[in-house]
């Protein structure tokens, strides 16, 4: 069996669309790894595997906590950054 790895690289311009943050479990996901992680200003998050920032954005905003994203595509990692403000 010889399956195929996606390439983020490759995806990287498509993947939000696929993937909308606006649905209604996103908002219930953030907070609660926001009351896990114990997020709040003044607390890190690191996000190994951030891709383009769709969970570490939100994350950030909603609690106010620093975070930095790790991840192993390049492509994904500026579509991060571009939104990022």
């Amino acid at each position: 069996m010889n399956e195929r790895k996606p390439d983020y690289n490759e995806i990287s311009e498509i993947y939000d669309q696929s993937r909308p943050a606006d649905r209604p479990h996103m908002a219930w996901w953030i907070d609660k790894i926001i009351q896990a992680g114990g997020l709040a200003p003044g607390k890190r998050l690191l996000d190994i595997g951030c891709g383009t920032g769709r969970w570490t954005i939100p994350l950030v905003e909603k609690s106010g906590c620093e975070a930095v994203g790790f991840d192993n595509s390049p492509a994904m990692l500026d579509k991060a950054r571009a939104k990022d403000t």
